[in-house]
């Protein structure tokens, strides 16, 4: 290592691969004019991606889900609240479209970040928990996101009118965006599809129902409560990858 002559105290932080295949040390030096000393050394394991993501475990995977879910609950309990009558057939046609866009959009975004988290750039020793700092940040971002939403108390008017099928895929539409960004972070943690495509089908209909029947008996009141503790349940979820990666 080559070291211009300083006056100042500086500090470096070195990466390097160690004796084994894929082993990462991370060094840090002070350096002080030509004094250069390596004082403390943070990682000196093997970065085991494959083992990492098992241990992420089922309860991750329904963090997740109950996060984005939460959302979709305070949004039909709003509509709930509108409606002047249930049709139990509307619903059921509707709760199926619901779950059909929840499921295209998560998946879409699943998809397309579980190729680039199996790409040359995520699988480097170097880089590979890259995919898990990315989750981290979509989570925690999303739950700002409801947060925001649950301290806002926005009023809505209860017209108490019908709502077609055209006006659910335009409201849900909004919602789903944001399936997206979730179904983006959970490719990068490699959950079982089948597991998640289960756990999406099973809570969207109950929450489609649950969030249209509480808005039409109760009013749009609880929305707040659903939303703070939808923010609750993402930061956990990031909390839980932001130990991962800190545990190492």
């Amino acid at each position: 290592m080559n070291i211009s002559p300083r006056s100042e105290l500086s500090i470096i932080i070195a990466f390097g691969q160690g004796g084994l295949p894929g082993q990462q040390h991370t060094y840090l030096f002070v350096r002080s004019g030509r004094f250069c000393r390596k004082v403390a050394i943070f990682l000196e394991r093997p970065y085991d991606a494959a083992n990492r993501k098992k241990e992420m475990n089922y309860l991750q995977g329904i963090l997740i889900v109950a996060g984005i879910s939460l959302d979709l609950l305070a949004t039909m309990e709003v509509e709930g609240a509108k409606l002047g009558e249930i049709r139990r057939k509307t619903l059921l046609i509707n709760s199926l479209l619901i779950t059909g866009l929840q499921l295209g959009f998560f998946f879409g975004g699943y998809g397309i970040c579980r190729a680039v988290n199996h790409s040359e750039a995520f699988t480097n020793a170097n880089t590979a928990w890259l995919g898990e700092v990315i989750a981290f940040c979509v989570f925690a971002l999303l739950g700002v996101r409801l947060f925001v939403k649950a301290l806002r108390h926005e009023f809505v008017d209860e017209r108490r009118e019908s709502i077609s099928k055209s006006t659910y895929a335009r409201i849900i539409l909004v919602t789903t965006i944001y399936t997206l960004f979730a179904g983006c972070a959970t490719g990068f943690l490699e959950f079982p599809a089948l597991f998640l495509l289960i756990t999406i089908i099973v809570c969207s209909i109950i929450v489609v129902f649950t969030g249209i029947y509480t808005g039409y008996m109760f009013g749009f009141r609880a929305k707040t409560v659903f939303y703070a503790i939808g923010a609750a349940v993402l930061w956990g979820a990031g909390a839980n990858i932001l130990w991962h990666l800190i545990r190492g």
